[in-house]
Formats: C-alpha cells, structure tokens, sequence
C-alpha cells in the first residue's frame, strides 16, 4: 500500500485513483496501527523476534517430523532379520569353501599367455603365483555373526615380455589363453577378447569437457578408459576348470561381472604392461559369494535388534521435538484468532463525486504485557460537500 499510493513515482494517474488513494491510506494506517502486536507487518507478519522463533520452530518440527517417519520405518522393518538371510548362506559357503573349494584351489595351477595379433607377437605360458593375502569388509568390522576363513586365489603382476605396437586410430584388444591344471589333469580355456582402452570423442568446451571427467586433445574432449587389470571365476567340474556360464565371467557385479577393469586417464596414456594384473578366482570364493548377495556393496544389512533400536531411537528424539513445536503452534493460532480482526470500509455510491476527501482516524490504545493493545478506533472518509460520509467501528 505505501509503495503504491504513497510514493509519487508509484503514484495512479487516473482521477478515480487518486480519489481513493487517502481512503485505502487510511485503511493502512489502521491496519498498521492496529497489527503492532504483531510486528507493523500487516496481518500476516511478526516481530523480528517472533519471526526468528517462528523458524526455529518450523525447522524443528520438520526434522522431528522426519525422525518420527524415520522411526517408523525402521520399527516396521526389525520385525524381520533381513540380515540374517543374506549371512546365514554366506557362512555356509565359507564352511564349504573351507572343507571343499579352497582345497581344490590349492591342488590347481594356473598359467596364461597373450595371443599373437596384428599389434602384438603374443607371449608364452607366464606361471601364475598364489596369493593368501586377507580381504576385509570395512562395512562389516565388529560383527560377529559372519564366519572366517582363509582366502586363496592366483594373481600375476605385470606382462613384461609383451611387445606391444598400435595407435589412437584403432581399438585393440587382448586375447588370453588360460592353462589350467588340477591335480595331474590339465585343460586349456579362452577368456573373451579384452580391449585396452575406451575412447570416447566430445566436442565440448574445457569446461563442459572436465565435468565429463575426459580431457582436451587436439581440440576435442577425450573421455579415455585405461585398462587396469582382469579378474575372472573359475568353477571345477569333473576334473577340468572351466569358467561358469551364470556370470560374464568377471568377480563384481558392480562392473556387470565384466572381466576387465577400467580406469579414467586425465592424459592421452597408453596402456601400462607392467601394472596390469590377472587373477583368478573360484566362483565359490567367499569374496565373489558375498558382493553377489551384497550386490557389490559388502554390506549384509543391520539386524533386527539393530533396526529395532534405531527405530526407538528416532521415535523417542521425534516426539520430543515435536511437542513443543505443537504446543507452541496451538498458542499462536489462539492468539492471532483473538487478535486478528479485520477492519471492513464501503463507500456508498453517489450521484456525484468529489475530487477531495478528507479523512478522520483516531484510536485509543492501552498498553499491557509491553504490546501496545487497540481498545477501538474510528474512521471517517468524508467528502468536502459532506456526502458519502463512512463510519467503521473497530474491535
């Protein structure tokens, strides 16, 4: 109302508006005299204080509305160990993997060699070595619940007799023959060709070419996967190692159980022979068994009494913060129902109107609990002829 009937840059420009310009002021002077209590902001406004208290509270009441949904959820899930069945066949696998699979691992030799192709004269049979190096599942620390073992699996480092010619123009993959042998039996496999990088071309600018995570080249984003290393799964049947048909072969499901493994380059590299690794896994290893139940996440899960908890937990901290915020919400609209009335103005038409109107406003006022209180005002809108003549009473 000020900035559109009081400032003269705002101000109407018809002969009708400016005749109503000193009524709707008078309005506003009233509505603002008598809505101090609630801050000067008209009807719907607060105090600074008020308004500050106001947030706290809302912000409150949302993230004790939050933990209460929170809560509930967990309290309706602990009525059934979801743990329980993904762990109780993780640990009948490892009893099988102890007393079986690992024994037949550590019976076997693996060997590999690298194909003769157009970029490469391929290698011989390169002996591949055992690893008993531990696997720990951060996510899973402190839980008692899971069975230990041993792991065994054969990783080769590096293909250093690897001669290996090509350029950016063209993809080139590795072809791998697997050597395996159990006990005194022995069996030849092929994994699936493996490419040494993927390339992809953007024409982006820098900008839009980092958030891609690729670099520039010869004027165009280059988004580069290097080949880093290859995992495959291996399952005994008879006396010949062969790798299972249920997978693509590889041992995460996180890379579609593909059996490469791929990194981004932030340069135009070439595939690195002497970091590359293979290793062989059975696809009863515990490892390849819990991220196919985990889904590549090695987590199982809270228990039950781990859900029940939080469950409690967050229905306790949500009731707590809510009350308040409901108390205080059912004093406020008390008292802006007992406050907030609205002040009613008609004008009476007449047979001719006046260019000038005067207005009368008074308004008596007391003081109580530091808030200025309106005992009741009186509005006259007045024609200088003395026709159209208003009076409002507000309570």
């Amino acid at each position: 109302l000020n900035s559109a009937f009081w400032n003269p840059k705002n101000a109407p420009k018809s002969r009708a508006k400016k005749r109503l310009r000193p009524m709707i002021g008078a309005v506003a002077g009233a509505t603002h005299a008598r809505s101090m209590r609630f801050g000067g902001g008209g009807f719907g406004g607060f105090e600074d204080d008020t308004s500050k208290q106001q947030c706290i509270f809302g912000v409150v009441a949302v993230v004790g509305f939050g933990l209460l949904i929170t809560g509930l959820y967990y309290t309706i899930i602990s009525t059934t160990d979801y743990r329980a069945e993904l762990v109780d066949p993780y640990n009948i696998d490892v009893k099988n993997w102890t007393e079986l699979y690992s024994v037949q691992m550590r019976n076997s030799t693996f060997e590999f060699r690298v194909l003769p192709s157009n970029e490469t004269a391929g290698t011989g049979f390169i002996q591949m070595e055992s690893s008993e190096a531990p696997e720990t599942m951060k996510w899973e620390r402190g839980h008692a619940d899971l069975a230990s073992y041993t792991p065994f699996r054969f990783v080769e480092q590096g293909l250093p007799n690897l001669n290996l010619t090509y350029d950016d123009s063209r993809d080139v993959f590795l072809e791998f023959e697997v050597r395996a042998c159990y006990l005194a039996s022995c069996n030849n496999f092929m994994i699936p060709p493996i490419g040494i990088e993927h390339r992809q071309i953007h024409y982006l600018n820098q900008k839009m070419c980092h958030n891609h995570r690729g670099f520039m080249f010869k004027g165009v984003c280059v988004v580069l996967q290097v080949l880093l290393s290859a995992c495959i799964q291996v399952e005994l049947q008879n006396t010949a190692w062969i790798m299972p048909p249920e997978h693509n072969g590889g041992c995460t499901p996180s890379s579609n159980w593909s059996v490469p493994n791929y990194g981004l380059a932030s340069s135009n590299v070439q595939f690195n022979m002497d970091t590359f690794s293979l290793t062989v896994r059975s696809s009863h290893d515990p490892s390849v068994v819990a991220q196919d139940l985990t889904n590549g996440q090695m987590f199982f899960g809270n228990s039950s009494h781990d859900n029940l908890v939080t469950g409690v937990i967050c229905l306790v901290l949500g009731t707590l913060m809510c009350i308040p915020c409901s108390v205080h919400t059912c004093q406020r609209v008390v008292e802006i129902r007992r406050l907030k009335k609205y002040t009613h103005v008609e004008r009476r038409p007449s047979a001719s109107s006046s260019p000038d109107l005067h207005v009368v406003y008074r308004e008596d006022t007391v003081l109580e609990d530091g808030y200025a209180h309106s005992q009741g005002s009186r509005l006259a809108i007045r024609s200088s002829g003395g026709r159209d003549v208003e009076m409002s009473r507000v309570i």
